[in-house]
């Protein structure tokens, strides 16, 4: 995340990070979110008893916040991507903003 908002900034990449998503409250990434203006939303799997909910959760912020592309950085949860959603990218490896594809499922399972 603050790789791809470094090229941002360096007028490398013409786009605008405008949510951050954690499944987990204490990491790292929720504090270089925040450093970065965003207050990042923490969705938690255990919180949710299926799949299902825990994917419609993400999709609610993604939509709310009128994502146009997910880039996961870091991001180990499986989650349900709905078609009508549109693009979604995974940053490998973790600091430097590489391929990104289209999926339906994306990482293990989170605990």
């Amino acid at each position: 995340m603050v790789n791809i908002q470094q090229e941002i900034d360096a007028g490398r990449l013409n786009a605008r990070i405008v949510s951050v998503i954690s499944s987990r409250r204490e990491i790292a990434g929720n504090d270089r979110a925040r450093e970065l203006g965003l207050e990042p939303h923490i969705i938690r799997k255990k919180d949710f008893n299926t799949l299902e909910a825990f994917s419609a959760a993400i999709s609610k912020a993604l939509l709310a916040d009128r994502v146009d592309l997910v880039v996961q950085c870091g991001w180990l949860c499986l989650w349900q991507i709905p078609v009508e959603t549109g693009r979604q990218g995974h940053e490998y490896p973790p600091r430097a903003a590489a391929g990104l594809w289209r999926t339906g499922h994306v990482g293990p399972s989170c605990a």
